[in-house]
């Protein structure tokens, strides 16, 4: 016999269920627009949960430490006030696998110390990335990076509630003061991650890689 449903856990069913109501009302047309581009419809639902993680917390400012220990999403929805990239992957990662979708969270350190937490997700059995901290899908795998840093890569950066620029002289002036925490909380703060997605002149970054695992793979 299952165990009994809690409030808390009736509250989140109530979350999943209207984020499956809202999809599937709007699952053809997001699917026409990623064919437009060139990108696989079936990447719909991935790219759907992704702007909602990444919409549902600020990232965390730069004045505060937010180190939250939480073991699932309800924890994730509840225990904590904003959202950086060591959580957000895995607040995805719990649900795309109540989607019953295949993720795995990755990590990254540079030689100068930066590092980076994001998704990869595979459909067709390609291994493709998603950063629900950034908002940003690419169409390339970490072990296409690694067998060739200037690998052709397609990158769809979608609307961000937390930050947009549209060109380069945009980002530079951008990255050199971090906006008011009153009205916009994200700050760029690391430059490599942002070479992939365009915005400089690309020059691979020496990088190590690292697949990290949820402690949990239950949204509850």
């Amino acid at each position: 016999m299952p165990p009994p449903r809690t409030p808390a856990t009736k509250d989140l069913d109530k979350l999943l269920n209207t984020l499956k109501q809202n999809f599937n009302k709007q699952e053809k047309h997001l699917q026409q627009e990623l064919q437009v581009r060139g990108i696989q419809k079936e990447l719909a639902i991935y790219l759907y949960l992704n702007d909602f993680i990444h919409k549902t917390k600020h990232y965390t400012p730069n004045d505060i430490q937010e180190n939250i220990d939480f073991k699932n999403l309800y924890e994730y929805f509840t225990k904590l006030e904003y959202g950086h990239c060591g959580q957000k992957p895995y607040a995805l990662f719990w649900l795309l696998e109540y989607f019953g979708l295949e993720s795995h969270a990755i990590g990254y350190s540079d030689i100068l110390g930066w590092s980076h937490g994001f998704l990869e997700v595979k459909t067709h059995n390609q291994w493709q990335i998603l950063d629900p901290t950034f908002n940003v899908f690419f169409n390339i795998g970490i072990e296409d990076i690694i067998q060739d840093p200037y690998c052709k890569r397609k990158i769809l950066s979608l609307y961000s509630n937390e930050f947009y620029t549209d060109s380069t002289q945009d980002y530079e002036d951008f990255v050199q003061t971090i906006i008011d925490a009153n009205t916009h909380t994200t700050f760029k703060y690391n430059r490599e991650w942002f070479m992939f997605m365009g915005f400089y002149p690309f020059v691979p970054p020496i990088l190590t890689f690292n697949l990290s695992k949820p402690e949990s793979k239950k949204p509850l």
